[in-house]
């Protein structure tokens, strides 16, 4: 089984994802702001550098999965944007490198959006 990395593990769908993932018998990297093998803030780019660098010396540098799983909701569109967007598109960037390594998997994913109001 792969290595498989999880960015919103620690609730919502992220859990129940690595719950199975790891039922399967794959090896799950947890990327959270808690209750994660790797702690990171993905609302900053200094928090989002830091997961890069964390999760290649937690994988040995080879990743064969990434599930893009963190978002919010909020009244705070600058603190949506910077996470459900920016935090996943640089967490993909960040660990493409990784990804070739290993067997270039990986689903992003937005449960999110659904949920936020639109500015009319």
């Amino acid at each position: 089984m792969g290595t498989i990395v999880i960015t919103g593990s620690a609730g919502g769908i992220g859990q129940a994802t690595r719950e199975r993932l790891a039922l399967d018998g794959h090896e799950v990297i947890r990327v959270d702001i808690r209750d994660a093998e790797v702690i990171a803030d993905l609302s900053t780019p200094e928090g989002r550098t830091e997961m890069v660098g964390a999760v290649a010396a937690a994988s040995g540098g080879r990743i064969d999965g990434l599930v893009a799983g963190a978002g919010i909701t909020g009244p705070d569109p600058e603190q949506v944007v910077s996470i459900n967007y920016f935090g996943a598109v640089a967490t993909v960037e960040g660990l493409r490198p990784l990804l070739a390594q290993g067997t270039d998997a990986w689903p992003a994913t937005n449960t999110t959006a659904e949920r936020c109001p639109t500015v009319d």
